[in-house]
């Protein structure tokens, strides 16, 4: 059980990074699968039934789809958009577009 209270740990740690993060969406389903592990490992894991350890795994899949979804997203770069002030009459105006870009990975 002690490895189980590990990664408990872990897992709260990884929440509290991503509440500091300003990640509040990956902060509350890694806080869901905080307090799943946590039933099951409580008590010296005597609620560590197969089912509960299906649906924590279930949970967990979830968790890697939509972090693995946000990742390849990320993997292009970020980009910023931003507009000047607008020039020119009522008939013409000229409007610009600014995009910032930035690789995923520093080229330094």
């Amino acid at each position: 059980a002690k490895w189980w209270w590990a990664f408990v740990s872990f897992l709260g740690t990884v929440g509290v990074a991503r509440a500091m993060a300003q990640d509040g969406g990956g902060a509350l389903s890694t806080a869901i699968l905080v307090l799943m592990s946590w039933c099951l490992v409580k008590e010296n894991c005597a609620r560590m039934t197969q089912v509960g350890v299906l649906l924590f795994m279930i949970t967990c899949g979830l968790q890697l789809f939509l972090d693995l979804a946000g990742l390849i997203g990320s993997l292009g770069g970020r980009q910023r958009h931003f507009h000047l002030p607008t020039k020119g009459t009522a008939e013409k105006r000229i409007i610009t577009t600014v995009v910032e870009t930035h690789p995923f990975f520093d080229s330094k």
